[in-house]
C-alpha cells in the first residue's frame, strides 16, 4: 500500500514521464520492457520483498525486462557451470574419503534473485548487454559485479534523474562456488566463481563473469519520499491506475 504522496507521483508519473521513457526505450533498445500492472501478484511480490529492508519505499512503476541475446549467454554459463560441476563431481567419485580433495565437491550451481544499484545513464547499457566486469569500480570484496540480498544497501548507489526518480535493478544472479577475495584457500574447480561478503551468511554477492546475471526488473521509486503518515487500500491503488492506462 502506498501513501497519498506515492499515489499522486505515480498519477503523475505514469501519465508523463513514464510513457516516453517506455517508448524511447524500445525505440532504440535491443532489450524490451513491459510494466507490470499494480494488481498483478509479481508486482506485489516485488514491492513486499524490497520493503522488508527498504520500508519507506515510495515505488513508481515496475518494468519486467527482456533480452534475448543476453538471456541466452547467461542460460549457456548457467548450463557450463552444471556440467563442469557434473564432471568434478564424477571425477571425484574415486578419491578416497580421508583424501583432502573429497570435502571439497563442489556444492549445487544456483540462481539467486538479487538487488543491484546504479546511476541511471547505466540501466539501458546493463539491459542490453549485460554487466560488465571491467567496468566495476568498487572492489571491497573482490573484482566484479556487485549484488546484494536487501535492497537498502543497493539503493546506496542510485542516484537521482533530473525527475527526481531513481531505478533500481532487480536481476537474476548465477552464484556458484563461493569464496572470499583474498583469502587463501585451494579449490579442486580453482578460484570461487562468487565472491561473497562473508562465507556462513552472505549479503553481498559479487558476479565474477560477464554472463552471470541478468536483469530481470528495473524499479523506479522517490529515494526521497516524504514519511507516509496515511495508506491507501490496494483497491484505490488499482483503480487509479486503470485511469492511466498507455494507449
Amino acid at each position: 500500500m502506498e501513501s497519498p504522496y506515492c499515489l499522486f507521483s505515480f498519477l503523475v508519473y505514469t501519465s508523463q514521464i513514464h510513457t516516453q521513457l517506455y517508448n524511447i526505450w524500445n525505440m532504440t533498445s535491443l532489450s524490451t520492457t513491459k510494466p507490470l500492472p499494480l494488481s498483478s501478484a509479481k508486482y506485489d511480490e516485488l514491492s513486499t520483498m524490497i520493503r522488508k529492508s527498504y520500508k519507506n519505499a515510495c515505488i513508481l512503476w515496475i518494468e519486467e525486462v527482456h533480452c534475448p541475446d543476453v538471456n541466452q549467454r547467461f542460460e549457456q554459463r548457467f548450463q557450463a557451470l552444471v556440467e563442469r560441476e557434473r564432471s568434478l563431481t564424477t571425477s571425484s567419485s574415486s578419491v578416497p574419503q580421508n583424501h583432502a580433495l573429497s570435502v571439497q565437491i563442489p556444492p549445487t550451481i544456483q540462481i539467486k534473485q538479487l538487488y543491484h544499484g546504479t546511476k541511471e545513464p547505466n540501466i539501458k547499457p546493463i539491459c542490453d548487454q549485460g554487466w560488465k566486469i571491467h567496468l566495476n569500480q568498487n572492489s571491497a570484496f573482490g573484482k566484479g559485479s556487485y549484488f546484494a540480498t536487501e535492497a537498502k544497501y543497493s539503493v546506496n548507489y542510485t542516484d537521482v534523474s533530473k525527475e527526481d526518480i531513481s531505478y533500481l535493478l532487480v536481476a537474476d544472479v548465477i552464484v556458484g562456488h563461493t569464496g572470499m577475495a583474498g583469502t587463501s584457500h585451494v579449490l579442486i574447480y580453482g578460484a570461487p566463481d562468487t565472491y561473497v561478503n562473508n562465507k556462513i551468511n552472505p549479503t553481498i554477492y559479487v558476479a565474477r563473469h560477464d554472463d552471470d546475471a541478468i536483469v530481470r526488473y528495473v524499479i523506479a521509486f522517490h529515494k526521497k519520499a516524504p514519511v507516509q503518515e496515511q495508506l491507501l487500500t490496494r483497491r484505490n491503488r488499482v483503480e487509479n491506475q486503470k485511469r492511466f492506462v498507455r494507449t
